[in-house]
């Protein structure tokens, strides 16, 4: 898809401006407080929902989003300590990001290492079948 935006006024219509929210996603965050913000992100990190039917209307969460739920709870708490894109430009969600990335490379890196000790996998192999 190939979008053009027009610098006249004149060119764009009601269609076109509904496109590019939608595909902007519509940032209006940055008069939101931190605090607010922040919240948001903890309480969409531990509210199940359901799927969304063909009408639009939300439907009742199965028994599997129940269990994956539950089993991503922890992440999804974890990364919503992510601050807000819109404080500081986007940076310190950038730089937290790349730590949490750092620290389950870490995490990941030791696990595979403990496995291919207690298998008897050379580390070479264990890093290339166990971390990929």
């Amino acid at each position: 898809m190939v979008i053009t935006i027009c610098k006249t006024e004149g060119c764009r219509d009601s269609r076109d401006e509904a496109l590019l929210a939608e595909i902007a996603g519509n940032y209006d965050d940055e008069n939101k407080p931190l605090k607010e913000a922040y919240l948001e992100q903890f309480t969409s990190a531990l509210t199940m929902g359901g799927e969304v039917d063909e009408e639009g209307e939300e439907e009742d969460p199965s028994i599997g989003d129940l269990i994956m739920h539950f089993i991503s709870l922890f992440w999804k708490v974890l990364f919503s300590l992510v601050p807000p894109r819109f404080c500081g430009s986007g940076y310190p969600a950038f730089l937290v990001s790349l730590f949490f990335i750092g620290l389950l490379t870490a995490i990941v890196e030791q696990i595979a290492s403990l496995l291919g000790c207690v298998w008897g996998i050379k580390q070479a192999v264990s890093g290339i079948t166990l971390c990929s």
